[in-house]
């Protein structure tokens, strides 16, 4: 969340315990925006005391592990002038459809990945895929007792015909017609 911090409260009270409040304009809409964060999290408390009232923040939240339907201040960041620019930005929903993206153009700071970090991120996705299908196979064809580290070879033996790095033993790969 990109703010500019109007206001920092630490008398607020979170639920019966000592808080801190921070309040700011949402650098995207120019709305008030506001969230505590338990007093005694000294870490927090100290990344907060590097900004003051009238500067940028961006404030970095994370959705709760036990109730997910809550988000949790974890950090306090300087916001670049991109990511200022990026914030402001209206989001237009039809910008994303034209270029075939899935991401909007702005509208809180949303990132934009490279063509190489797309790239990068489909070949670990596969390899993930790939690996559990080999693992999965492996299991399915070996006999009570097998061990785990002959399981795993024979997983990984696998992976390059997953990974479409080898072809079929034979030389056949089945997609040609027969002559």
């Amino acid at each position: 969340m990109y703010i500019t911090l109007t206001k920092i409260d630490k008398d607020a009270d979170m639920g019966g315990y000592d808080a801190i409040e921070i309040t700011g304009k949402r650098l995207d809409n120019n709305k008030t925006w506001s969230k505590p964060f338990f007093a005694n999290n000294s870490e927090l408390e100290n990344k907060l005391s590097d900004f003051t009232v009238g500067e940028d923040v961006n404030v970095v939240m994370e959705q709760g592990k036990k109730n997910p339907k809550f988000w949790n201040i974890v950090d306090f960041k300087e916001v670049s002038e991109e990511e200022r620019e990026m914030a402001k930005t209206p989001y237009d929903p039809s910008a994303s459809k034209k270029s075939g993206s899935s991401k909007g153009t702005g509208g809180g700071g949303s990132d934009k990945m490279s063509k190489a970090e797309w790239a990068e991120k489909d070949r670990v996705k596969s390899l993930a895929i790939a690996r559990a299908v080999a693992l999965k196979a492996a299991v399915d064809n070996t006999k009570v007792g097998t061990t785990a580290t002959a399981i795993f070879v024979m997983a990984d033996s696998l992976l390059p015909y997953l990974l479409g790095e080898e072809k079929i033993q034979g030389g056949d790969d089945g997609l040609n017609p027969p002559e």
